[in-house]
């Protein structure tokens, strides 16, 4: 699968798992807003995001795709994309996330244990 990823310009996907997987490839990505993809997406940095069920708009964002700096710049834009996932969705920044909000309940466990509201 990498060698496709590898040698791919541009992922047009409908669905986050392979959002991610693109992203770690350092490939940018063609999406539409379903679910939370258009959160996933930095327009112009790591893709574009086309309406739901508007083939006219996707055929558009991947035109603006092949028009963009993000196309144009092919041989540094993976790096980035790969910092900006890595930072974004690593494991330890996920398990800081996660510890963060055991935390959070734990303190306010504590607090209910002790009376405070």
């Amino acid at each position: 699968m990498e060698r496709y990823f590898k040698a791919a310009d541009l992922l047009v996907v409908p669905y986050r798992r392979v959002l991610l997987l693109s992203y770690s490839f350092g490939l940018p990505v063609v999406a539409t807003e379903a679910g939370l993809l258009r959160d996933k997406i930095i327009e112009r940095e790591t893709g574009f995001v086309s309406r739901c069920n508007d083939v006219a708009d996707l055929a558009e964002q991947i035109y603006r795709y092949f028009k963009s700096d993000l196309y144009a710049d092919l041989e540094c834009r993976p790096s980035c994309i790969i910092k900006h996932t890595n930072a974004k969705y690593s494991w330890e920044t996920l398990a800081a996330k996660i510890r963060q909000i055991y935390e959070e309940v734990a303190r306010q466990r504590t607090n209910t244990d002790h009376g405070v509201i």
